[in-house]
């Protein structure tokens, strides 16, 4: 991974991901969406853990509350950045609060320096689903600016 051996133990980093963790929002009319993005440690079926990025929303839509997470500890978080930056490119899964809907898509960073958020459905194909889907409740796409904490 990466091109380099990694010592038993040894944390699995790529700081590519350092400039993706903050605070960000977006807002159109009465609409707003603000994601807290943080780095932090998993370890999972290897020896290695490693580095990812986990996220946490807020949402209103015309003025009134769909979901409120951000004061949450992380380890609730709603959205996983995975190992590796592609092309300027950070690969996430979310996992909708309100409705319980699964999406993946990506985050990146446009010529201003602002954060564009696109993702869409996806649903885990070892499932079948009979009834109703759920529906994302949160804008597929957007374009979100970085602030102070």
């Amino acid at each position: 991974m990466f091109g380099k051996e990694f010592k038993k133990g040894e944390v699995v980093k790529n700081e590519q991901k350092d400039k993706f963790q903050g605070k960000y929002v977006w807002k159109k009319g009465t609409d707003n969406f603000t994601l807290i993005l943080k780095k932090d440690t998993m370890k999972k079926d290897s020896d290695n853990p490693f580095e990812l990025l986990i996220g946490t929303y807020d949402y209103t839509k015309q003025g009134k509350v769909v979901y409120l997470n951000t004061n949450n500890p992380i380890k609730h978080g709603n959205l996983a950045g995975g190992l590796e930056v592609l092309d300027e490119r950070l690969t996430i899964y979310f996992k909708d609060g309100t409705t319980g809907a699964n999406a993946k898509g990506y985050l990146a960073f446009n010529n201003d320096g602002k954060l564009i958020w696109k993702i869409a459905q996806h649903d885990d194909p070892g499932i079948r689903f009979i009834g109703h889907r759920k529906d994302l409740s949160v804008p597929t796409e957007m374009i979100l600016e970085k602030i102070p904490n």
